[in-house]
């Protein structure tokens, strides 16, 4: 399995990680919360049926932890300032980059639409030489349509 990068470089001191890893377990996602602090990295793991795994590595105390207690122990470091939290979701080998979802839709942003162009509006150019067109030499002499504006009845004047 490959990891794509959802989220990289969040600062923990913006980061709720109790609430992204919530979040994360009620979409059903499978990957991997990774929180890198000073002399501190830890991996919560995500996996299918909501299956939740949590391994840290403490080089200060020189700990390397599994299991509920090192959960509960990342969630409390994860309050520091300072550390980066990065998010990467599982995918298959077999999918490519230009299959695989944007992390714009795998956060549930819609993709946006095209607008259709406007047809572009006919600008008779004044003419000279002969019949032949000349454009004009200044952007002041090219000449602009006249908008109609319909105003609706006020019971107010404007001048």
């Amino acid at each position: 399995m490959k990891h794509r990068p959802i989220h990289e470089n969040l600062d923990t001191s913006f980061v709720n990680l109790p609430a992204l890893v919530r979040y994360l377990r009620r979409r059903q996602f499978v990957g991997q919360v990774r929180v890198e602090l000073s002399g501190y990295e830890a991996d919560i793991f995500l996996g299918a049926a909501n299956h939740l795994r949590a391994r840290e590595h403490d080089r200060i105390a020189g700990r390397i932890a599994e299991g509920e207690e090192a959960l509960q122990r990342i969630l409390i470091r994860s309050r520091e300032p300072g550390g980066i939290v990065h998010v990467y979701q599982e995918v298959a080998e077999n999918e490519t980059t230009a299959t695989a979802e944007t992390p714009q839709a795998a956060a549930g942003i819609p993709k946006p639409q095209a607008l259709p162009m406007p047809k572009p509006v006919p600008v008779e150019l004044p003419r000279s030489n002969g019949g032949a067109q000349t454009p004009p030499a200044s952007p002041a002499e090219i000449p602009t349509p006249k908008l109609k504006i319909n105003l609706p009845d006020l019971p107010l004047e404007f001048t």
